[in-house]
């Protein structure tokens, strides 16, 4: 079964990544990098710069667009959740609600998740890509160590490759993270803790 989907957006080109689904106190949502909005990490909180949409792609199941704004009073208002900005900048993640999670894919528990420590084994998935196209059809797995954490950052090593940003960390079935790029060949990921907070929050 699928831990991750393909996700992409078109605002001048069409920007990849990966995304996948969590559960939290009942209901499902949709967790991807921020910076699959343009491609770049600039993560601008302008929202007139960001696309209308982020689609979803499977080969087997087809396509699924999920809006990105609503136009309330003539303004955007994001309809996913996101870390308050900081210098007109918001953290690497976001999450979407979503109503119903397409078949066949794994929903992490994040009531259930795994607990991180120092060269703990793991693997990254996703959808690498080059440029507008992804590399390969099946989901791609990238086993790793972590070698340093916080409260909101695991780092780890090798890093995933372009397009795999969005992915999961995975232990065991279990969630402990997202990975949303590297530093010199080392990974970044948001923890579960992050999202979990980024969750419970009453951002939009």
């Amino acid at each position: 079964m699928p831990k991750s989907i393909r996700a992409f957006t078109e605002n001048s080109g069409k920007n990849i990544g990966t995304g996948f689904f969590v559960r939290r106190n009942g209901e499902s949502w949709l967790i991807t990098a921020a910076h699959i909005h343009d491609g770049t990490n600039r993560r601008s909180s302008d929202w007139r710069v960001w696309p209308d949409k982020i689609t979803l792609q499977d080969e087997k199941r087809g396509t699924l667009d999920i809006p990105l704004f609503l136009t309330v009073n003539g303004a955007r208002v994001p309809t996913f959740r996101h870390y308050p900005p900081v210098n007109n900048v918001i953290s690497d993640i976001i999450a979407l609600k979503v109503p119903v999670v397409p078949d066949g894919f794994t929903v992490f528990d994040l009531n259930d998740v795994a607990p991180v420590c120092i060269s703990m084994k793991v693997h990254a998935t996703g959808y690498p890509s080059k440029g507008n196209n992804w590399l390969r059809g099946v989901e791609y797995r990238l086993n790793a160590k972590i070698i340093d954490f916080d409260d909101t950052i695991i780092l780890f090593r090798p890093a995933c490759s372009p397009g795999a940003s969005g992915g999961p960390i995975v232990k065991d079935g279990k969630l402990a993270g997202m990975h949303f790029g590297h530093d010199r060949g080392v990974g970044k990921a948001v923890t579960t803790n992050a999202i979990c907070q980024l969750l419970d929050s009453h951002a939009p």
